[in-house]
This record gives structure tokens, sequence and C-alpha cells, in this order.
């Protein structure tokens, strides 16, 4: 019996030590120690999940001017004309009236004038318009136009060194239209906005060149919102500030933005306010529904919007991702997700975890399954707590996956090694004893050693309550008798 007591005892701990080597190997991965790929995806896919069930809420503070099918179909093909799209800025600015106008269209593709500066240039000077521009990233590139004015106090041995994306060219406006509007940079990084499978999931807030940092289209077009003068520029957030209001925006990895995405996109989409460019050109939609707005140019039409894949769509066009990130900056609903999101979320797993790893082994079945359904939900619910609570995004896969495997080893384990055990206890006492005294002893050998003998009238399967019948001695096996002489 002895024996197969401390045999008990080295099954236990084999299982304790096999639960707790499966839950570091995934607290590897958290922690960045040992990857998996697949893993990765499923948290990418958790995130996702969160804005595909959320349905739009319409935001009335921004409205997108489309340059869509119908306005290439009857205005022409892009580039338009400057006197075009200067016709279009003063119908926006003289009847609309709006805050501030954003060009998310590349005003740099517009044909040059012949001489002197040219009716879109006049047409957005000493007016509240942003332009955009394009830098480029990963390799030598070829730098045209002129860059904006840096933001101060992010040149090199700032602070944000190490943690802007360095653009290697760019393609800027003119200089006869840089110096008459802010511009700003829209495309995203590999690092700073793209993740790995391809989604745009976040935009840079600032990238750094030729030595200095330079602002991204949505955070010029909020300053000039806000009328912002100042932007102080930290490693974990960025604060905008004028004499009305404060703002600050949470920072992630490659200084981006984590964009709030809701479900749909596009004019049919629900969140934003489409106006087709030629309906306003030709009169038919009321101007005033851009008064005191944030208006963005852009294009939804197929080959021209630069659409994107992101959580809340497969196909989302850019300016549309620039308007969502604007809406969560004013509604302060911007997650953030830091290097340091897979070490919390590895604490939390070792905590919970590491309990259930030592206390599976001693449980049965029904009770394993109900003690790892509840870690899962308490794992589910910190990790949801922690971003309602702080804004930060952290990873979930792992912690899951650790749980199941956990649980399986264990069901798994229990079943083929402990059944065996137990057959070798009732092989080995079913001669000298009762059936259910065997059952007993086979069903927790533990409890026997201790000296919680079955009394011999309890019932079947049940052990003797204290004061009840005095426990049964220990069975010795009889001695084989003498044989007698002939």
């Amino acid at each position: 019996m002895a024996r197969i007591l401390s045999a008990h005892r080295r099954i236990l701990l084999l299982r304790i030590l096999n639960g707790v080597g499966i839950l570091l190997l995934l607290v590897m991965h958290d922690i960045g120690g040992r990857s998996f790929s697949l893993l990765s995806r499923l948290d990418l896919a958790f995130y996702d999940s969160r804005y595909e069930c959320v349905a739009p809420d319409p935001d009335p503070r921004s409205v997108i001017v489309d340059i869509d099918d119908g306005s290439l179909a009857r205005a022409g093909h892009w580039p338009w004309s400057q006197e075009r799209l200067a016709q279009l800025n003063d119908i926006v600015f003289e009847q609309g009236r709006p805050a501030v106008v954003g060009y998310k269209m590349f005003a740099g593709d517009l044909q040059a004038p012949e001489a002197g500066e040219g009716a879109f240039a006049r047409s957005i000077e000493g007016r509240p318009v942003v332009l955009s521009y394009y830098l480029g990233a990963g390799g030598p590139g070829a730098s045209s136009g002129q860059l904006p004015v840096p933001v101060p106090g992010t040149g090199k041995g700032s602070a944000l060194d190490e943690r802007l994306v360095v653009a290697t060219g760019y393609r800027a406006n003119p200089g006869v239209l840089a110096d008459l509007a802010a511009q700003g940079f829209v495309n995203a990084f590999p690092g700073a906005g793209i993740d790995p499978d391809g989604v745009l999931r976040a935009l840079p807030l600032l990238a750094r060149v030729d030595g200095e940092a330079r602002e991204s289209f949505a955070l010029a077009v909020l300053r000039r919102y806000l009328a912002a003068g100042s932007l102080a520029a930290t490693s974990h957030t960025l604060r905008l500030e004028s004499d009305e209001t404060s703002l600050s925006i949470p920072v992630s990895d490659g200084y981006s933005a984590m964009i709030p995405f809701q479900k749909g996109a596009g004019p049919t989409g629900g969140r934003f306010t489409y106006l087709s460019a030629v309906d306003l050109l030709e009169g038919r939609l009321d101007p005033a529904q851009l008064r005191n707005r944030i208006v963005l140019v852009g294009s939804s039409a197929a080959g021209l919007g630069d659409p994107r894949p992101t959580p809340g769509s497969v196909s989302m066009p850019a300016v549309e991702i620039h308007a969502s990130l604007i809406a969560g900056a004013l509604d302060q609903s911007i997650p953030r997700r830091i290097s340091a999101a897979g070490a919390i979320a590895a604490l939390l797993l070792l905590l919970v975890g590491g309990g259930l790893a030592v206390l599976l082994p001693r449980l049965e079945p029904v009770p394993a399954l109900l003690a790892s359904s509840a870690a899962l939900l308490v794992l589910a619910a910190a990790n949801s707590l922690i971003d309602q609570l702080f804004g930060l995004v952290l990873p979930l896969s792992a912690s899951l996956l650790s749980i199941l495997l956990i649980l399986i080893f264990n069901l798994i384990f229990g079943y083929l090694v402990e059944g065996r055990s137990r057959g070798a206890v009732v092989r080995l006492f079913s001669e000298y004893l009762s059936p259910t005294l065997v059952e007993q002893m086979s069903t927790d050998p533990e409890r026997w050693r201790r000296g919680e003998r079955p009394s011999p009238v309890a019932a079947p399967g049940g052990f003797g309550a204290e004061g009840a019948a005095p426990a049964a001695a220990p069975v010795v096996p009889p001695a084989p008798r003498r044989g007698h002489r002939g």
C-alpha cells in the first residue's frame, strides 16, 4: 500500500509540474521570449471583434465631401483643374462656413499654373485649410515639394528619438501651396499603424523627416479645429492645449494612435455624413450642413479612395480612417497598445493559471471543468476591465489557451494514468476485501492513508461520520495454512 501511495504522490507532482510547464511556455509568448504567430493572429482577431459588433454611431462633428464615382463621371477624372477645386473650396467656405477643411486628396497633383499662385492657392489663402502629403520609409527615396514646419522640441536627442518612424523621402506640396496652408502626412507604416496581417488599426501621429518631427494629417486637422497652439509630445501621451480646451491622445508603439473603429464604412456605413462633391458644385445640396464642422475632402471611388482593411471593414476609404481617428481623439476613446502589455497579461496568467495548475490534479472531471471555466471568465473579465479602466489593449489568446491545455492535459492524464493506478489497487486487494472498501481505497488512497478509513456501517461508497461506528481496523491478509501431514 505504501508503494501505491508513494506512486500517487509522484503522479500528482508530475501533473502539477506539467501544468506549470504549459503555463511558462505560454507566458514566454506574452513577454516576447517565444512567439507563436498563430496566437498573435488570434490576439488581433480578438481586438478586431470588439469593433465588428459596434453599430455605427453617427458623428455630428465631421462631414466628408466625397469625390465619388458620380463626381468623377460628371466633373472629370482626377486630378481636377485648379479652377474646379477652387470653386469647390469657395462653396464650402463661403456658403458652408466650416471650422476647418482638410484635403485628403493630394493637391500637389493639380496642374501647376502658368504664372503666379493659381486659383486653388488664392482660394485657400487666409482660410483654415490642411493639405496632405506622403512620406516614404524603408529605403532610400526621392523627395519633392516643401515640408511643413517641424513640431518644436522634437529634434534629435529628444525623448521621442527612438519612438518615431524615420521617413527616407517625401512627396509634399509645392511651396506656393505649402506657404499658405498647414500640411500633414497621411500614410501609415508597418509597425506604426499597419500590423503584420496587413490590417490598419492605427495611424502615426508624428514621424521624423530630415531630423525633425512632423505632424500627421489627422493631428494637423485636430489642432486647427481646437485652435490648439501648444503641442506637448511625451513618450506616452501627445497633448493638445489651447486657451479653451486641453486634449490628450494616448500613444502606442511607433508613436501611433489606435483608432476606435465602428462597423461599416463608406457612404452607406452610417457613422459619417458623405456629401457628393459634384452635388455641392451643382447646387443640389445645402452647404449649411458644413457649418462649424470638420470637413474632410476625400474619395470613396474605387481606385482613388485608397481603401484599406480595418477592424470595422474589409475596405474603408482612407478619408474615413482619418475621420475615425479624429472622432476617437475628441471622444477620448482611443485605446493604447504598449510594449509592456504582454508582461501585464503574463502576470495575470501566472496568478490565475498557477493556482489552477496546482488545483486541477486534485479534482474530479466535473469540478475541474467548473474551475477551468471560472479561470477563463476571470482572465477575460480582467482583460476587459483593464481595457475599460485604463484603455490598455492586452493579449488574451495565450492566457485562454494555457487554461484549456492545462485542463485537457489533466483530464487525459487522469483518465489514462490514474485509471491504471486504481486498477492496481483493485487487483491487489479485491481478493481479501469487500468490493465497496476496495472501490473507496482506489478512489482516494490518500484519504485512506490519513486514517480516514470507511466505517463498517457506512453506506456503500461513503465514509463514516465522526462519532459513528468505530473505524475498521486494518485488514491483514490471512497467512497461508500449513498442510496436514498424511
